[in-house]
């Protein structure tokens, strides 16, 4: 749908256009995207998901799910 978007550093917000997309939907493309590829996964990232930072803040508290997603 339609949206107003407000860019730092603008005086006006801009009008933007984004397509609804249900989860259903997602997981559907994620399943056929998975189905016409391998998967690479860099190792730092996996480093840091294995090993989180200690410092507060910067725990992404959706990252299980985003990972039980994908």
């Amino acid at each position: 749908g339609d949206m107003l978007y407000y860019p730092v550093g603008e005086s006006k917000p801009v009008r933007i256009q984004g397509a609804y997309v249900s989860e259903k939907e997602v997981e559907q493309i994620v399943k056929f995207i998975k189905t016409k590829s391998d998967s690479e996964y860099k190792e730092d990232i996996i480093d840091e998901i294995e090993s989180p930072s200690e410092t507060p803040g910067e725990v992404d508290e959706l990252l299980p799910k985003a990972i039980e997603i994908v």
